[in-house]
């Protein structure tokens, strides 16, 4: 799995252009936005909007999501919607938003720490999908960013398409620490089971066996 991530190094943000991927690249157009605004109106970004009923609509909005994709809806979970709840109220995440002049069209809740942006859980109105608002407050939240003098957007765990037209660096991670069950109990026991089959060929063999039998 990739972490991907957009630094400050190599940015043209003359043109909100990211990165080294020249083939991949693409600009958040002041195009795409103006063909949005003129179906549903004039929008406007936010970058760190504190009212708390804009954060609970990114929530309701990001649940639709997962019950559509078919995942586990995390924020069905009171426990989950009440830490979003305390963490916002605390100053602990940033909440981004895009607007009409009338309603909340898209969403965003991170979180900037020691020079990082983490990029989080969007979310927007599904009926507008087709104005790619959540792209156009993308734009918004990048170009925030930058201007904020941040080392690095990072946009976590993922390999969504749309990252990769920003992006210009993927991080690949992997499990850490120690595995207490496989290193430290079952690596041993298999050495010792192999070793006492060992010393009877036949029932090795069979092991061997059944062991190709099970792989396929």
């Amino acid at each position: 799995r990739g972490d991907v991530k957009a630094d400050r190094a190599g940015l043209d943000w003359r043109t909100a252009r990211l990165g080294h991927q020249c083939d991949h690249a693409r600009t958040v157009d002041p195009a795409r936005k103006e063909r949005a605004e003129r179906d549903i109106g004039p929008l406007r970004y936010s970058h760190d909007d504190r009212d708390p009923q804009a954060m609970e609509r990114i929530m309701a909005w990001k649940s639709a999501q997962y019950v559509r994709s078919g995942y586990s809806d995390l924020f069905a979970d009171g426990p989950t919607r009440t830490m979003f709840q305390r963490l916002h109220a605390a100053g602990a995440l940033t909440v981004s938003t895009l607007s009409t002049e009338n309603a909340l069209v898209a969403g965003h809740i991170g979180v900037r720490w020691d020079g990082r942006f983490y990029y989080w859980v969007p979310s927007y109105d599904a009926e507008l999908t087709r104005h790619s608002v959540g792209l156009i407050l993308l734009g918004g939240m990048l170009r925030s960013s930058f201007d904020a003098g941040d080392d690095e957007f990072d946009f976590l765990v993922g390999g969504e398409d749309y990252k990769w037209k920003f992006a210009n660096h993927t991080r690949l991670i992997g499990a850490c620490g120690h595995r207490w069950w496989q290193d430290g109990i079952w690596l041993p026991a298999r050495r010792r089971a192999v070793a006492l089959a060992r010393r009877n060929q036949r029932a090795y063999d069979a092991l061997r066996s059944v062991r190709r039998r099970i792989r396929r």
